[in-house]
């Protein structure tokens, strides 16, 4: 882990296998190792991305896509560094995962926030996106002590069109963006990696698994009209 944040040595890139155990963060997600890893397999297996904003040969902040059939991407797993928090980070994170959708013809992207995170909401919508719907969803992933970890998120799952001008790029950036994507398969490959047994969307920095429970109401419109109200 760097030692002090570095302000101008970073560059954004596909995630490859060495970035698996150095996404754990000296210990801080390594109950998520195998999230991560099933992050790593969906990008290998063209389900995915796995996105990285580096410092000094070391990623200090992550973002997960899930492609999710016919619908719109899902963005999640969005985090920074402590240490490198407070730089704008995030946002060109974002904006570089918005980008990478958009060059491959998404018209639009989901992320999730918790619907008790308000930091999270507003912070989202300042960045264009706008609460589409509520969703319920249980989740679980095994932890390294091969125990079980479960839970209930209920979040807004907020919506952005991604403009067509963000898709134009230039041969050369095209070419290093198939040749990143190419580089990232052959090295999951190599780590023996496999696409996750689970199809559910992951969201909010987990993968989910059993029953789904998504639905828009009257009731959930009026709650994301005043939930934007105070943004």
């Amino acid at each position: 882990m760097p030692a002090s944040p570095d302000r101008t040595a970073r560059r954004f890139r596909l995630g490859i296998a060495a970035d698996i155990r150095k996404l754990e963060w000296d210990g801080v997600f390594t109950a998520h190792r195998s999230i991560i890893a099933q992050a790593f397999a969906a990008q290998a297996a063209g389900e995915g991305l796995v996105l990285i904003a580096e410092a000094d040969g070391y990623p200090v902040g992550q973002l997960w896509v899930r492609f999710a059939g016919s619908g719109p991407p899902r963005l999640w797993a969005l985090r920074v560094l402590p240490s490198h928090q407070g730089m704008g980070l995030g946002s060109r994170l974002l904006e570089f995962g918005e980008a990478e959708l958009a060059k491959r013809g998404f018209a639009a992207c989901e992320i999730g926030a918790e619907k008790s995170n308000l930091t999270a909401q507003q912070f989202y919508q300042k960045r264009g996106y706008s609460i589409a719907y509520e969703q319920v969803e249980t989740y679980s992933y095994a932890m390294p002590s091969g125990e079980q970890s479960e839970g209930v998120a209920d979040q807004w799952i907020l919506r952005k069109a991604l403009r067509p001008s963000t898709a134009v790029i230039a041969g050369a950036d095209r070419g290093r963006a198939a040749h990143g994507l190419a580089d990232a398969r052959r090295a999951n490959a190599q780590a023996g990696l496999q696409s996750p047994a689970c199809h559910n969307s992951p969201t909010a920095e987990r993968v989910y698994s059993g029953r789904r429970n998504a639905r828009l109401s009257g009731q959930a419109r009026d709650r994301a009209g005043r939930t934007e109200s105070r943004s």
